[in-house]
């Protein structure tokens, strides 16, 4: 499953009105499915900052993967192609604080 952004963000993220609580029950019944499972997180400059990585760590569980935003036109909405990465020194900078 895909975590965006800390929950109470989402819809500055996502442009869309989300209940957080439907997202958290739907955490809350993939980790207790019994099958294997993996959170996502695309870390996007100005979108996602640290406390959205604490946020997401805590609610996957220790079980969150995440991914380096990479501007270019492969991204689905116009907004994004332009905007600036982080280098992989800042990436991995931020990847290590959740370490």
């Amino acid at each position: 499953m895909d975590i965006k952004c800390a929950l109470e963000n989402y819809k500055a993220v996502t442009g869309k009105k989300i209940d957080p609580r439907v997202l958290e029950d739907s955490i809350e019944l993939i980790k207790a499915s019994g099958v294997p499972y993996e959170f996502r997180m695309t870390v996007v400059p100005s979108l996602v900052d640290v406390e959205d990585l604490f946020e997401a760590k805590r609610l996957a569980g220790g079980k969150l993967k995440l991914q380096q935003f990479r501007k270019g036109e492969t991204n689905l909405a116009r907004r994004y192609r332009d905007l600036e990465q982080h280098t992989d020194k800042e990436f991995n900078a931020l990847v290590a604080q959740l370490a």
